[in-house]
C-alpha cells in the first residue's frame, strides 16, 4: 500500500511537470499527459478519502461526465478537462518544496532564534510578534505557515493563552489569502478572468490593510470558555542569534525572479511560481552546498504528497472538470440573467449575493474553489456592467471570509487541530468578526464600483 501511495505522489509531481512544460512551450501532448495523469490520480483519490469528499468528488466527475455526453464532447474535450485546474494542482503540490529547503537549511531555526532574541529584548508580545510573522513569510509558504508560526509560539512564546492565540494566527493567514500571488485562490480568480495581478494588487492590499485593522480590534474580544494563560519561564536567552540574512535573501530573490520572469514571460504568475519552487532550492543547495539535506528532506516531502494531499487533488481535479463540462452549457448564462433580475441592477446586491452564497455553502462543507469556479460562470462582467478586476476582487473577498468561518475549511481544520478543538468552536469564535468583514468589504467595494475606481 505505502508503495502504491509513494507512486501516486510521483504521479502527481509527473503531472505537475508535464503541466509547466504545456505552459512555457505550449506542448500539446504534454497537456494531455498532465490531464491523463489528473484522471488517474481523481481516481485513485475515491479509494482513498472519507466518505464526505469521497461522495463531493463523485457527485462532480457524474455532473461533468452527463454534461460532456448531452453536448456530445469530443473523448480529448474530456479528458483535457481533467487538467483544467493543473495550474493549481502545481502550486499546491511544489510550493511546499520551498519551505522544506528553508526547514532544512535552517532558515526557519534561526528566524525562531531571532524571535526568542527579540521577545528578550523587547518584551514579550506574543500576539503581535505572531500575527506579525504570518504577515511576513506566510505569503511565500502558504498553508504550512499556520503550525511553523504556531511551534514558534509553543517554543518561544509566554503569557498567552493558546487558543486565542491561535485563532489570532490563522486569521493572519487570511491576510495573504487577499493579496498574495503565491496562494491558490488568487491564481484561480486571476486565470478565470484573464486578469494579472498586477490590476488587483492594490485593491488587495488595500483590502488586507482593512482586515489587518479590524483583526487588532477584534482580538480582545476572542474569549474561549477552556483556554487559560500559558505561563512559563522565558525562553533561554541566545547570547548571538544565528543571522536571518539567508533567509532574506532567499526570499527576495524568489520574490524578485517570481515578478521579473513573469512580467518577461507569457505565463501566469501559478506557472511562474510553480517553476521557481522547483530550481530554485536545487540551485541554492549547490552553491550553498547543502543539495545533500535539502535532497533527502525533499524526497520525503514529495513521497507523502498523496497521502497529505489526496482531498485537495480530489476535489481541484473534480471541481475543474465540472467547470469546464458547465461552461458548454448556457447554465451560467441562465444564472447571469437571474442574479440581474433579483438584483434588479444594484450592484451591492450582487456583491452581496455572491458573499452570501459562498459563506453559505461553504458552511455545509462545499469547497470555496467549487463555489467560485460555479459563480465565474454566471459572472459576466459585460452583463452587470462591471470590470473583470471587479468580479474577481468580489470572488476573492468571498472566498477568504468563507474559508474563514467554514468549519470544513483547511486552515479551520488545521487550527482546530494544532489546539485540539473542534473547528466548529473557532468558527462560532470568528462570525461576529467575519460578519464585520462582510459588510466592510461589501461597502468598501461598493464603493469603489460607484466612483469608477474598479
Amino acid at each position: 500500500m505505502n508503495r502504491l501511495l509513494t507512486l501516486l505522489s510521483i504521479l502527481a509531481y509527473l503531472s505537475s511537470i508535464f503541466y509547466l512544460i504545456d505552459a512555457f512551450f505550449v506542448s500539446i501532448p504534454a497537456a494531455f499527459l498532465s490531464a491523463t495523469l489528473s484522471a488517474i490520480l481523481v481516481l485513485a483519490t475515491l479509494f482513498t478519502v472519507k466518505w464526505g469528499t469521497k461522495m463531493i468528488v463523485t457527485v462532480l466527475l457524474a455532473i461533468g461526465f452527463y454534461v460532456f455526453m448531452i453536448e456530445r464532447a469530443s473523448i480529448s474535450t474530456i479528458l483535457l478537462a481533467f487538467g483544467t485546474n493543473a495550474t493549481i494542482l502545481s502550486l499546491f503540490l511544489l510550493i511546499p518544496l520551498v519551505g522544506t529547503y528553508m526547514s532544512s537549511t535552517g532558515f526557519l531555526h534561526a528566524l525562531k532564534e531571532n524571535v526568542v532574541a527579540y521577545e528578550a529584548k523587547h518584551g514579550n508580545k506574543p500576539y503581535k510578534m505572531s500575527y506579525g510573522l504570518m504577515m511576513s513569510i506566510a505569503f511565500i509558504l502558504n498553508f504550512g505557515t499556520i503550525a511553523i508560526v504556531k511551534q514558534i509560539a509553543d517554543e518561544s512564546f509566554r503569557g498567552y493563552r493558546e487558543k486565542k492565540l491561535t485563532l489570532h494566527i490563522m486569521r493572519g493567514f487570511a491576510f495573504c489569502m487577499l493579496w498574495s500571488p503565491y496562494f491558490v485562490n488568487v491564481g484561480l480568480v486571476l486565470t478565470l478572468f484573464y486578469v494579472s495581478w498586477f490590476d488587483i494588487a492594490v485593491y488587495g492590499l488595500g483590502f488586507a490593510f482593512v482586515y489587518a485593522c479590524l483583526s487588532a480590534l477584534f482580538l480582545p474580544l476572542v474569549a474561549f470558555k477552556d483556554d487559560p494563560v500559558i505561563e512559563k519561564l522565558a525562553a533561554p536567552s541566545i547570547s548571538k542569534a544565528s543571522s536571518i540574512r539567508p533567509l532574506v535573501q532567499f526570499s527576495l530573490i524568489f520574490v524578485l525572479l517570481s515578478f521579473t520572469m513573469y512580467y518577461a514571460l507569457d505565463a501566469t504568475m501559478l506557472a511562474v511560481v510553480s517553476l521557481l519552487a522547483i530550481f530554485m532550492p536545487i540551485v541554492y543547495s549547490i552553491f550553498r552546498r547543502d543539495t545533500k539535506i535539502y535532497t533527502a528532506d525533499a524526497i520525503t516531502q514529495m513521497s507523502g504528497a498523496f497521502t497529505r494531499l489526496k482531498n485537495e487533488l480530489g476535489i481541484f481535479i473534480a471541481a475543474g472538470f465540472f467547470g469546464t463540462a458547465l461552461a458548454l452549457t448556457s447554465v451560467g448564462d441562465y444564472l447571469s440573467t437571474m442574479l440581474v433580475n433579483v438584483a434588479n441592477g444594484s450592484i451591492f446586491i450582487v456583491i452581496v449575493s455572491v458573499m452570501i452564497v459562498t459563506v453559505a455553502l461553504s458552511m455545509i462543507g462545499v469547497h470555496p474553489i467549487i463555489v467560485i469556479i460555479g459563480l465565474s460562470s454566471s459572472l459576466h462582467p459585460d452583463t452587470f456592467g462591471v470590470t473583470p478586476v471587479f468580479v474577481a476582487m468580489l470572488l476573492l473577498l468571498s472566498w477568504t471570509l468563507a474559508t474563514q468561518v467554514s468549519p470544513f475549511s483547511g486552515q479551520m481544520l488545521m487550527s482546530a487541530r494544532l489546539i485540539k478543538t473542534p473547528a466548529l468552536q473557532l468558527s462560532k469564535q470568528n462570525a461576529l468578526f467575519i460578519a464585520t468583514c462582510f459588510i466592510c468589504f461589501a461597502g468598501i467595494l461598493y464603493a469603489l464600483e460607484r466612483l469608477g475606481l474598479i
